[in-house]
């Protein structure tokens, strides 16, 4: 890593530009794309760490779209065997990557300003084959939120993409 240094002897205009263009040259080398992409699987991870423990709330990791939406489930008026269906859905739908144990593969897109796409190949503890799922983040205070999942248990979903393991999840106790 080459090092600039601003000190006395410089003139003050030609020590800030050297300066600045020295804090470019390093802020340069992750674009803004890698750091959101690195951002996302991180928040991912945080989220499927923190489901390790069965009584943690895991709806801070949610948009507030998502969360109104499911939470707004459990206010329907049902039948008690009926709201028992739907509790056990919403309870799910939070923790859907208790679902992710080995993960073999992921990509991060961005498809627009504020979102982004989490693709992951992976499989389950005691599923037969891999799967994979595209978690979709939206940033919220300033933080990379769930907003919504979809999986592919295709087989060409995952064709070519399970050869190591990146990462091994905990269960959930």
């Amino acid at each position: 890593m080459t090092r600039i240094r601003c000190g006395i002897g410089a003139s003050l205009v030609s020590a800030l530009l050297i300066c600045a263009l020295g804090i470019g040259a390093v802020v340069a080398l992750q674009s803004p794309e890698a750091a959101n992409s690195d951002g996302i699987y991180s928040r991912f991870r945080e989220y499927r760490l923190a489901l390790a423990n069965s009584a943690a709330n895991v709806s801070p990791f949610f948009s507030r779209r998502r969360t109104d939406e499911w939470v707004g489930l459990l206010l329907l008026r049902e039948e008690p065997v009926r709201r028992l269906d739907t509790l056990e859905f919403v309870r799910n739908r939070f923790r859907f990557g208790e679902t992710v144990h080995l993960v073999y593969d992921y990509t991060v897109s961005m498809p627009g300003a504020g979102k982004g796409v989490l693709t992951m190949v992976f499989r389950s503890e005691k599923g037969p084959r891999p799967m994979r799922i595209d978690v979709t983040y939206v940033m919220e205070g300033g933080q990379w939120q769930i907003d919504s999942i979809a999986f592919d248990a295709r087989k060409e979903a995952v064709e070519g993409k399970t050869g190591r393991v990146l990462e091994e999840f905990p269960e959930s106790r």
